[in-house]
């Protein structure tokens, strides 16, 4: 059984805008601001908004633009968009100017990026607009600076685990496996492989989720429930339990496309008292899943 809910000790920003822009009010172009439209574990959908004024009588065309994305100072994507707006004589536009960078493209780049945690990624957008002014097309320059916030893998926890006890020395297992999404982004999660062990004893195995969306900032929790009977240790494990030395072990991998992130969790069990059980935080509706890459 899976639920979702908020993770609230995560912030949720992917990016901040330099303080200053790349141009001034008394240039033809002005960098306004630089933000992240869209992301994933491996692609980052930027947009530079600009202010584009014409001092002049005559109306401006613009037609197309050149466009650099830098990374940590590395050329990490370029394009050429077709525009076509004018711009009327002694006025101004703003706009929007969009460019994507997709830095990784194996587990080796994505689990370095990954490793940056909390460390900005200074990002530059910058290029120049072709502005028609009377039939001579001019190159006006342009550039924002920035920093992003890398990808993170997500981290496999513990929410609770519970002991029951049934008629005939049987006994029960129900571990709470929270899977948390620490991106300001939909996390696409292909499957959660667990084993669980019980007092060194193997009692479940398999797969915890297939193909799930782990919403931005929030935790996915997956149940995982074992019974063991008189044939399968379960007043053994009964008296470890009432001795207070009883423990369990959780391990297993979360497949993510490019990589597995493994996860080894482990902790003590007894009975809850009468009256007590798990509460989940309150459920939040997931987005409807759609086919999508990392």
């Amino acid at each position: 059984m899976k639920r979702i809910f908020v993770s609230l000790a995560l912030a949720t920003g992917c990016a901040s805008a330099a303080p200053k822009p790349g141009g001034g009010p008394n240039d033809p172009v002005e960098a306004l601001a630089l933000t992240v439209t869209d992301q994933t574990l491996t692609r980052f959908d930027l947009a530079t908004k600009l202010r584009i004024s014409n001092p002049t009588a005559a109306p401006w065309s613009l037609q197309a633009a050149d466009v650099e994305v830098w990374l940590d100072g590395v050329l990490s994507g370029s394009s050429h968009p077709t525009l076509g707006q004018a711009i009327p004589p002694n006025g101004s536009i703003e706009l929007d100017i969009p460019a994507t960078s997709e830095p990784i493209h194996d587990e080796a780049s994505l689990r370095a990026w990954a490793a940056r945690a909390d460390r900005p990624v200074p990002v530059l957008m910058k290029g120049a607009l072709q502005i028609d002014e009377g039939g001579a097309i001019r190159d006006v320059p342009f550039g924002r600076a920035g920093e992003l916030r890398a990808p993170r893998l997500p981290l496999a926890k513990i929410d609770d685990a519970e002991l029951a006890r049934y008629d005939g020395g049987e006994l029960g297992l129900a571990i709470f496996l929270g899977v948390e999404n620490q991106n300001g982004f939909v996390l696409h999660v292909k499957s959660v492989t667990y084993h669980a062990t019980l007092g060194g004893r193997l009692v479940s195995e398999g797969v915890a989720s297939t193909g799930d969306r782990v919403p931005a900032s929030q935790t996915a929790e997956y149940e995982i429930d074992a019974r063991m009977g008189k044939d399968s240790g379960g007043p053994e494990l009964t008296k470890l339990a009432d001795a207070g030395g009883l423990t369990f072990t959780l391990d297993g991998t979360i497949d993510v496309g490019l990589t597995l992130v493994p996860f080894h969790l482990t902790g003590p069990l007894s009975f809850e008292k009468k009256g007590k059980g798990h509460h989940a935080a309150p459920k939040v509706a997931a987005p409807p899943a759609e086919e999508s890459g990392s």
